[in-house]
């Protein structure tokens, strides 16, 4: 995730950016650590353009269709239901920055939309453009959303009343689902997002975390969790 800095902006404002960019990173590390494997890296920099850049190397499968997400020209349900839990991986981002408030204003999908609307860079709703696509791609929207096709998968029913009954965009389905998700794993994105920002600083504006070091910090605070649970 990219957000725009300036260089007219202050150097606490400049700040402030940069852990909102290490908690959106973090959210998509907690996910993809519970859901699927922890990434192999994040960083979070500050470049010449002045703009704090964000990424977590996730692997290609956030953004691809499994092969066999169908079976017998259909979608199987635990391939959507991976395909699924792939779109709350991307969302992540945006549900780390809801949950720890680092926006005044309701931050939803169309919250990320509307913050970002006035702006000309594609960047800022990259991973809500990249959900929609895959999704697109897999064709399985219209399985979802396909009275015939719902009826005789019932198995899809649960996800079409949840679109249909609250009249959301799938995108702002699964956003919720992301945040439920780590709405108890805030502990998790907190301390994430501080080893982020504590080798920005060190490194000058640069803040990279191995897989190993993830894994690290997500096992030490799983037991520090355990601990104070017992205490």
């Amino acid at each position: 995730m990219d957000i725009p800095v300036g260089f007219h902006r202050t150097d606490e404002e400049v700040q402030e950016n940069a852990v909102t960019v290490a908690i959106h990173e973090a959210g998509h590390v907690v996910a993809d650590c519970f859901l699927f494997n922890a990434p192999d890296s994040v960083y979070i920099s500050q470049e010449e353009d002045g703009i704090v850049r964000g990424n977590t190397s996730a692997g290609s499968w956030v953004f691809s269709v499994p092969d066999n997400i169908y079976k017998d020209g259909q979608p199987s349900k635990e391939n959507l239901e991976a395909l699924w839990k792939k779109g709350m991986v991307n969302l992540s981002g945006y549900a780390a920055e809801a949950l720890m408030e680092r926006h005044e204003e309701d931050w939803t999908v169309k919250g990320v939309i509307d913050f970002y609307n006035d702006t000309e860079e594609d960047d800022f709703t990259a991973d809500l453009t990249k959900t929609t696509n895959f999704f697109l791609e897999s064709r399985t929207i219209r399985f979802i959303m396909d009275d015939k096709e719902g009826k005789r998968l019932r198995w899809l029913a649960p996800y079409r009343k949840r679109i249909k009954s609250k009249n959301l965009s799938f995108e702002e389905v699964i956003m919720e689902d992301a945040v439920n998700f780590l709405r108890d794993k805030t502990h998790y994105i907190q301390n994430i997002a501080d080893a982020l920002l504590e080798k920005y600083e060190k490194k000058k504006w640069m803040g990279l975390l191995t897989k190993d070091e993830i894994i690290s910090i997500m096992e030490s605070t799983r037991q520090l969790g355990e601990e104070g649970r017992k205490a």
